[in-house]
Formats: structure tokens, sequence, C-alpha cells
């Protein structure tokens, strides 16, 4: 449960708080008697902190007089900031490919079809997922969107296609 807001102690503070610089130049004595009557928290004979924390209420982080220009006009100040990023993609010509001789053709075959198998796997999540949402939805594929039956005949041909092309690398 909040305090409710008081202007007197509030300008009170505000008071403390411009007499920051000034309570360097103050004397001993003097400090000592705002540390008594509970205005000055001391610690090693300099100030910590201005009022007592069971005074302390809520406080306003906006208006701190901090002021940034990033330039003229409207513009942001880190202009690239909302650009979009483009996806790098280890995309290499057959060329390429066969020419790299970091591993040998073998090893080349070989990651390959171990990358297939990871994918194929990540598929086969993916519309497990889909499947099991479309089971507890009572769906059918009437409620799909149009374009969503069309790309499901174009994969499930896809996958044909695929599957020749596994049968004859296997020969």
């Amino acid at each position: 449960m909040s305090k409710p807001f008081n202007i007197h102690n509030w300008q009170a503070k505000q008071r403390l708080a411009e007499d920051e610089d000034k309570s360097l130049q103050i004397s001993q004595e003097e400090m000592e008697e705002l540390h008594k009557n509970g205005k000055v928290k001391l610690k090693d004979g300099s100030i910590l902190a201005f009022i007592k924390e069971d005074e302390l209420g809520e406080m306003s982080t906006t208006g701190t007089g901090a002021s940034f220009n990033a330039g003229t006009g409207a513009a942001y100040a880190t202009p690239k900031a909302f650009k979009k990023k483009k996806k790098e993609v280890n995309e290499v010509s057959y060329g390429d490919f066969k020419r790299n001789t970091e591993s040998s053709p073998r090893q080349k075959i070989a990651k390959g079809i171990r990358q297939v198998n990871k994918m194929i796997k990540e598929i086969e999540k993916i519309v497990s997922h889909n499947f099991r949402l479309k089971t507890e939805l009572d769906m059918n594929s009437g409620t799909f969107l149009r374009s969503t039956n069309k790309q499901i005949h174009e994969i499930g041909a896809q996958l044909k296609r695929l599957e020749n092309k596994i049968r004859e690398f296997s020969n």
C-alpha cells in the first residue's frame, strides 16, 4: 500500500537534494547535527544519503535532466536498429561443393546424408505437432485455408520425388 503524496515532504526532500553540493562546504558540527535529526546518513565522515529510509516514498525516474541529442531532424539515434537483417545462408554451388578439398567425396556424402536425416527428423516433429493439434481440435481438411491444402498436396508430391531419388542413390 503506497503512502499518499504530501507536497510539503516532497519540497523538503527537493531542498535537501539541492543542498547536496553545498553539504561539502558545511562544517563537521553542522553535518553531525543533520545526522542526529535523521536528515543525513553518514559513512566514514562523508554523506551517504540525505533522507531516512522510512521516509522514502515512490520515486519518479522520468525527467532526470539528462539529455541526448541524436542529430538533427526526426531521425532515430540508431538508424540501423530497425533494418531487417539478412539471413546468411550457407549455400554453395555444386562446382564449389565438388572442388572443396577439406573432405573426401565419401565424407561429403556422409555429411550430407546426416544433414538430411537431421532435417527430416525436424520435419517429422513439426508435422506430428500439427497433426496432434488438428486431432485435439477435431478439425478436418475443410477447415484449413485453401493455400494450406494446396501446400499439403505439393509436399506429398515433393516427398514422392525425393523418395525416388533416395532409392536411385542407394543403388
